[in-house]
């Protein structure tokens, strides 16, 4: 006798019904990791849809370094999150209440890869990435934080340390030095990256340097940084501390201070903005190096903002 699909609705189970919890906390566990979208500086400047227009003969261009800086410290975070990445696309290898086992795997040049991640009170999940020569170790971290979960997990804060000449040694790079991110996510997007000695690539010059950006739920960013660049067209570079804040349409107000190299003791502030089109609207100087152009009340943020402790950002 054929039995129906409603007549076995209505027969006694054995054991519990059948969920997709386990899928569910799996996802949680992984929203827990750092990714491209939460980590990294959003601003392109170099958008087609603006047109530049040219500087005045011999200004500093810090609409372009502001690009250029930014690219160079998201590049740094997602060689990391490359890493981070590779465990996304894989079911974990071992489950706890508490905790999620990932690998180890090969990942390349005989190198082993295990992630942990341990969930404990108060939504906090610790996470390591450790490599290793052999599947069964000895394990070293290479990577590593801690994520505090918000409204949603992804939506909280946390930090995490990469030790770049670590995994470079694992990988086979010439990349060397320690990179820490710190990040909340609660509201928009709050990053400072600090490197130590830190060198992407051989022969490159050690770099230790901070950097703070903030975006606002609607978009606005404020990136401080700081670079050495020849702004006097000499034989030394100066340095530059500057701020860049700009609107979600691509406006953008930097203002700059700039000493030592060439300048000696004297130190000059800059300001230069663009509107959305990539249009150069205002540029002044307090020592009158740079030719003036246009009004202060022609940029997105009217009121000068130097990086807060006007070394670096």
């Amino acid at each position: 006798m054929r039995t129906s699909l409603l007549t076995l609705g209505l027969l006694p189970a054995c054991g519990g019904p059948i969920t997709n919890l386990r899928f569910e906390e799996d996802a949680d566990f992984l929203a827990a990791l750092p990714t491209a979208e939460r980590q990294t500086i959003h601003y392109a400047p170099g958008d087609t849809r603006r047109i530049p227009v040219a500087l005045p003969a011999g200004s500093p261009d810090l609409r372009s370094w502001t690009a250029r800086i930014a690219a160079d410290v998201n590049a740094a975070v997602l060689d990391v999150l490359d890493l981070v990445d590779l465990v996304r696309s894989h079911p974990p290898t071992g489950r706890t209440d508490d905790g999620r086992t990932w690998g180890p795997w090969e990942v390349e040049h005989e190198t082993w890869l295990v992630v942990d991640i341990v969930r404990s009170g108060l939504g906090q999940y610790d996470w390591t990435f450790s490599l290793s020569e052999a599947p069964g170790g000895p394990w070293v971290v290479g990577l590593g934080g801690t994520h505090w979960a918000g409204t949603t997990v992804a939506e909280g804060d946390g930090d995490f340390d990469a030790h770049i000449g670590t995994i470079a040694g694992f990988l086979g790079g010439a990349a060397a030095g320690e990179v820490a991110v710190d990040y909340d996510n609660r509201e928009g997007i709050d990053l400072i990256v600090v490197f130590e000695r830190f060198r992407g690539e051989a022969g490159g010059d050690l770099l230790d340097a901070t950097y703070a950006y903030r975006e606002d739920p609607l978009g606005n960013g404020d990136f401080q940084f700081a670079t050495d660049a020849d702004v006097a067209e000499g034989a030394a570079l100066e340095h530059v501390a500057a701020r860049s804040r700009w609107t979600a349409g691509g406006a953008l107000r930097a203002d700059a201070r700039l000493d030592c190299g060439d300048l000696g003791e004297f130190a000059v502030t800059l300001t230069q903005c663009w509107d959305e089109t990539g249009a150069l609207v205002h540029q002044g100087d307090d020592a009158g190096l740079f030719e003036p152009v246009g009004s202060t009340e022609d940029c997105a943020f009217p009121e000068p903002s130097l990086p807060d402790d006007g070394e670096e950002g």
